[in-house]
């Protein structure tokens, strides 16, 4: 297993990933990376299952949503093969809405991502195994509109410059079941806030509320 040193990135490789680009995208926040790819692993380490399902199967709203979701997830992981693959992909998806599929462009997706999978399964994901969260109550959300409602109560706090509460709400919505691209906004946005800069925060939750209530 591969232990993650913050200390000696540079020299850090894992097949799939450009982890240097990452870091910097966040913000050189190693720790914010790490959290993201352990949970972009929970979230995908099934799907080459879900895309084997996929093979030979009709264009379907559900496959044009889960394939733009895992893109814009890989994105933030700076998996760029199979971002770029899932680019081209949707390109196709959104070129032709009915008949079947090309199966081996799946096939493709299916072998790239389980091999991303099976290079995240080398990762000693000890530290980042959201250990912080076993105290803290996650918000069970129905759907995308109830996200939107909590969002635009948290909107409200930061207005009212009330970290006590802002940041309790944002440490049960990192603790909850959202996508990685999600957690990352929801982590800078806890990032400013702990630092009082309320108006940055604000401006990203306010952003997510807009998105979450948009479903493409």
């Amino acid at each position: 297993m591969i232990r993650i040193d913050f200390s000696s990135l540079d020299n850090l490789v894992i097949p799939g990933l450009n982890i240097q680009k990452g870091i910097k995208r966040l913000g050189n926040n190693p720790q914010l990376y790490f959290d993201l790819l352990f949970k972009f692993f929970k979230t995908y380490r099934d799907s080459p299952g879900i895309l084997t399902g996929l093979e030979s199967a009709e264009y379907t709203d559900e496959l044009a949503s889960f394939v733009h979701t895992l893109k814009g997830d890989a994105g933030n992981i700076e998996a760029d093969t199979l971002y770029k693959m899932l680019q081209t992909f949707e390109s196709g998806l959104k070129g032709s809405s009915s008949g079947c599929l090309d199966s081996p462009e799946i096939s493709d997706l299916k072998r790239e991502l389980s091999e991303l999978i099976e290079s995240l399964e080398t990762i000693d994901f000890a530290d980042f195994s959201e250990s912080g969260c076993s105290s803290v109550e996650p918000v069970e959300l129905k759907d995308r509109n109830e996200l939107k409602e909590i969002l635009i109560r948290l909107s409200g706090f930061l207005e009212r410059h009330q970290p006590v509460e802002s940041l309790e709400l944002l440490d049960r919505l990192i603790c909850s079941p959202l996508s990685p691209d999600v957690l990352v906004a929801l982590k800078r946005s806890r990032e400013l806030t702990d630092s009082y800069n309320f108006e940055a925060a604000l401006i990203l939750v306010n952003e997510l509320a807009e998105a979450s209530g948009d479903p493409g």
